[in-house]
């Protein structure tokens, strides 16, 4: 929490060692929580001035509300006059020796509000008092070393001594997220002048002023190169999305090779840049210096993840939880290990909404709020949000047809959007501005639409639908903009994690840039600050990092397209089939996706047939995905001779089908005509396959499998001039395509042209002398005279 303008902070510590705890009875509980919720959303919105009465409220009718009263301090304090500011404080005295969570947070409060205030006394006080009531605080902890340290600073040799030896404990103790700030507070501590100037550095990168911070960063390494807690420092200000030096900072990162912040840094920067080599390898070297370094061992999961590495990233994810089950990386890391693994422990239920009443309901909001706020007239505007909204949801899970949506621009200066039941998304004009500063792109404004669409698609607006249920006339929304607060109170921080990632995936499968969402809650941060922690909203930084790690784990499904690739290649048909099945649930209408997954399902079929004199098919592996780049900043294959070989005729039917799917939606799709006629055939549906590879030939000219799938079909129905044409062109565009030229020499026997067959033959051996096929057309040469 933030404080503006602070008076009287050691009288004021003073009073909280013998403040009594106290409270008035409790009244109307269920109201005052109401209350205290729409006041939050004022808070967040950065208008204390419109949540004090809300929150005053929530006291009056429950005066034992601990967090009614301490956000009321919050505000009081947060406006800067000195009478609100002197009643906040005598609130906060009033908690303080409140037993339970309510005279923590008052504590909480109170060291926060003296550490930004400069009076490190106080917060030393405070906090000392509060890691006594909660020793498994880790947050109390980190704040009662920050104002050791500051003390210390004014020359308390006794707080430094105690700074000291608390950063040393805190380096090793069981909450990773202190570690780092107090290996880094040990250093300010025991480094003089270049230690205290890591500290200021540090405190302007959380105020923001990252540039101010490498000015201070650049001075001290050019004093102390050495230094490599500055150097590692250096290095995260520089890769500051407000800089963005990201070659400065591998450079930075690269001299503090025995820090293992520094380390895991440049595995990051490698893993988000795609060098899973250069990332495992650092990775490696940070958990070397820490062997329990629960967050190298969680990004170290996602580059074997991506790999196809599944053991690997069982064991790192199943370390990175076993360090600290209960922290956040640790619940990311179990749920990570559930989806990897299938073992899924729990899921949350969702209610099943009738369409029609979203629909009815939401036209009713629609009407409130219009009319309260008023619309916005921008033609052009509404126009091009029109037009990213359709693309957007076609591609979600929740089709059109289904939902009627549609944009509505409010004149209301909130930097918000927010869905309302049945598919209508309000854009208040605040958010408007907010994208024209970042440059007015369709991919910013497909992030926040993406994001509202997803909420409808996941069908989030259960909760609003019942707040919509009970407001009528007057009532639904007011003056004080309750309505409007109880409405957005029903989007929990689950469904908020939720849209911005399916919002992410919309906009990714509609072709915009996922990655502007990170720059967008960046944007906001910067713009309005960030909002604080406990309000039922999950923190831009919390959003951030959510998004960005969802990004990373797409980028790693879609990567399944080209494992595929090789493992068809490699004759692993299973293996393509599970990697392309991951792959349609990112881009279930990819028409090179389903053509490869059918081209696996054709091959496994084949697969009990070995080499013989049969004429050879090509089933045509389309390489390019055709996915965009995540950025954060076809051949016959050889098997073994079996007994009795039999074709899979189920799969064949299956694999025809799944051609023919590919055709409906695109007709002219090259690879699924090549390799539906290769199907028919195998089926010996001879007429119908000649019929497709004729169409096939019409449309990919060029396509050397379509010409060698043709002259297979006409030479096995008699027409040797037909086939024999075919693979003159096949030859023609690839001149060593060993297929053409296997089944070259089968037509010209066919001919009764030895002379020309056995030359076809010797071509053939010079491209492959060593396959089952070979040893057939080795067989074939010698019976030519």
């Amino acid at each position: 929490m933030r404080l503006v303008r602070a008076v009287g902070w050691s009288s004021f510590a003073a009073l909280l060692v013998a403040a009594p705890a106290g409270g008035k009875p409790a009244q109307k509980r269920g109201a005052a929580v109401e209350l205290v919720l729409r006041g939050d959303v004022w808070t967040m919105a950065g208008h204390c001035d419109q949540a004090i009465p809300l929150y005053r409220k929530a006291v009056a009718a429950d005066g034992k509300d601990a967090k009614a009263k301490v956000r009321l301090a919050h505000c009081l304090i947060q406006q800067g006059q000195p009478p609100q500011v002197e009643e906040g404080q005598k609130l906060l005295v009033g908690l303080a020796d409140a037993p339970g969570l309510a005279g923590q947070m008052a504590l909480q409060e109170v060291g926060d509000l003296a550490l930004a205030a400069g009076d490190f006394a106080a917060a030393a006080q405070a906090f000392e008092k509060l890691a006594a009531r909660a020793p498994r605080d880790g947050d109390a902890q980190i704040c009662l070393l920050d104002a050791l340290a500051g003390l210390a600073k004014k020359g308390d040799a006794a707080a430094k001594a105690r700074g000291i030896e608390l950063a040393v404990r805190l380096k090793v103790g069981p909450w990773p997220e202190a570690q780092h700030h107090a290996a880094e507070l040990e250093a300010v501590l025991k480094f003089g002048d270049a230690g205290e100037d890591l500290l200021i550095a540090r405190s302007k990168i959380a105020m923001g002023d990252v540039r101010g911070a490498i000015a201070v960063l650049e001075r001290v390494v050019g004093k102390n190169p050495g230094l490599e807690e500055a150097q590692a420092l250096l290095g995260t200000a520089y890769a500051s999305p407000d800089v963005g030096r990201r070659d400065d900072a591998r450079k930075a990162w690269k001299r503090a090779p025995h820090v293992k912040e520094a380390l895991l840094a440049l595995g990051v920067d490698a893993y988000e840049g795609g060098d899973l080599d250069d990332a495992e390898r650092r990775l490696k070297d940070a958990i070397a210096l820490d062997g329990k370094y629960q967050e190298a061992f969680y990004q170290l999961g996602l580059v074997a993840k991506e790999r196809g590495d599944i053991p690997a990233a069982k064991s790192a994810w199943s370390t990175a939880k076993s360090i600290d089950p209960s922290s956040e990386l640790g619940r990311w890391a179990a749920t990570k290990l559930q989806v990897i693994t299938g073992q899924i422990d729990s899921l949350a239920e969702g209610q099943v909404l009738d369409s029609a009443s979203e629909v009815a309901i939401g036209q009713r909001l629609a009407e409130e709020l219009s009319r309260q706020f008023g619309r916005r007239d921008d033609a052009a505007l509404q126009a091009r949000l029109d037009g990213i909204l359709k693309r957007l949801t076609t591609v979600s899970d929740r089709p059109p047809g289904e939902l009627r949506y549609r944009v509505m621009l409010v004149d209301a200066p909130m930097v918000n959007a927010l869905t309302l039941p049945g598919g209508t998304i309000l854009v208040f004009a605040g958010i408007a501005d907010l994208i024209k500063k970042m440059g007015d792109s369709d991919d910013a404004w497909a992030a926040v639409l993406g994001h509202e669409c997803a909420h409808a698609a996941l069908r989030h607006g259960m909760g609003m639908v019942q707040v919509a249920s009970s407001l009528s006339g007057a009532r639904a929304f007011g003056a004080d903009g309750s309505g409007l607060a109880d409405l957005m109170n029903t989007v929990s921080r689950a469904h908020e994690f939720e849209a911005d990632q399916f919002g992410a995936l919309y906009a990714y499968r509609a072709g915009f840039n996922p990655a502007v969402e990170i720059a967008l809650f960046e944007e906001m941060r910067r713009d309005m600050g960030e909002i604080p922690h406990g309000l039922n909203h999950p923190t831009d930084g919390e959003r951030v990092a959510r998004v960005r790690d969802y990004l990373l784990d797409l980028r790693a499904k879609v990567r399944g397209f080209d494992l595929a690739t090789k493992a068809l290649k490699e004759g692993d048909f299973d293996g393509a089939r599970e990697h392309l099945e991951v792959f349609l649930g990112v881009f279930p209408e990819s028409l090179s996706a389903r053509s490869n997954l059918v081209v696996a399902i054709h091959r496994k079929a084949l697969a009990a047939l070995g080499p013989s004199s049969r004429f050879r098919r090509a089933t045509d592996v389309d390489p390019n995905s055709r996915a965009r780049p995540i950025a954060l900043h076809a051949g016959e294959v050889s098997v073994g001779l079996k007994a009795a070989p039999k074709i899979d005729e189920r799969l064949l039917r299956e694999a025809a089908g799944e051609y023919q799917a590919a055709l409906a939606v695109d007709p002219s799709y090259a690879p699924a005509l090549t390799n539906l006629g290769a199907a028919l055939d195998d089926l010996r549906d001879h007429r119908r396959a000649r019929d497709v590879l004729e169409q096939a030939v019409r449309v990919a000219p060029q396509s050397k499998e379509a010409w060698n799938n043709l002259a297979a079909v006409a030479a096995g129905m008699g027409d040797t001039a037909r086939a024999l044409a075919a693979l003159d062109k096949a030859t023609a565009l690839e001149g060593g395509y060993a297929d053409a030229w296997f089944n070259r020499a089968l037509v010209l026997e066919q001919a009764g042209r030895a002379k020309d067959a056995a030359a076809a033959w010797d071509r053939y051996l010079s491209l492959d002398s060593k396959s089952g096929w070979a040893e057939v057309a080795r067989n074939r040469r010698a019976q030519i005279k």
